[in-house]
């Protein structure tokens, strides 16, 4: 419960500082449709770790409040009593993301960071050993300047075990989006 509210609160911290240059950065013109590669790697947890690469799919209608969808391949390694394995699913998942703001870095040139917050849930369609609903809460921090296409994802997920024999997973991730 300690790791979730701290990882919320990482999560909700940028928006105190953020909401303060929001109104004043200058918003170009964009699609509303966006596409994304996110690459995460996650903390080790039960002797379980996950490294998840996803295509997404964003439709952002309003100025703060957009829909996601993905699909996802993640790998997970696990070393339990000395015993190495690994285990590959194909999943699908869908959610909300929400703009914090933008957090101006320089006034002359207009360069900020854009703080997006996203919870997603999907599940495992294509998995040999473990089945599982995964929850995802995160932060994307993407440049809005020079280098607008590539960015940081951190964020926390839980995964719900389908199976007995292999526990529910909790861990952090760090990662990287490229936007398209």
């Amino acid at each position: 419960m300690k790791k979730m509210i701290l990882a919320l609160m990482c999560m909700i911290a940028p928006s105190v500082f953020a909401q303060n240059s929001a109104e004043e950065t200058t918003v170009k013109k964009s699609c509303p449709f966006a596409l994304d590669f996110n690459f995460n790697g996650t903390t080790e947890n039960k002797g379980k770790q996950f490294l998840n690469s996803s295509v997404r799919l964003s439709y952002t209608p309003a100025w703060r409040l957009g829909v996601v969808g993905e699909v996802g391949s993640n790998l997970m390694l696990s070393d339990v009593n000395g015993n190495k394995d690994w285990d590959d699913a194909l999943t699908l998942g869908g959610g909300l993301t929400f703009r914090l703001g933008d957090l101006e870095i320089d006034e002359e040139t207009r360069q900020a960071f854009r703080f997006t917050l996203t919870a997603t849930m999907g599940c495992t369609v294509d998995a040999d050993d473990w089945n599982y609903t995964y929850y995802d809460a995160g932060l994307t921090i993407m440049p809005t300047a020079e280098y607008d296409w590539v960015g940081l994802n951190i964020g926390f997920r839980h995964c719900n075990s389908h199976n007995n024999a292999i526990k529910n997973y909790n861990g952090a991730y760090v990662g990287l989006t490229f936007k398209f």
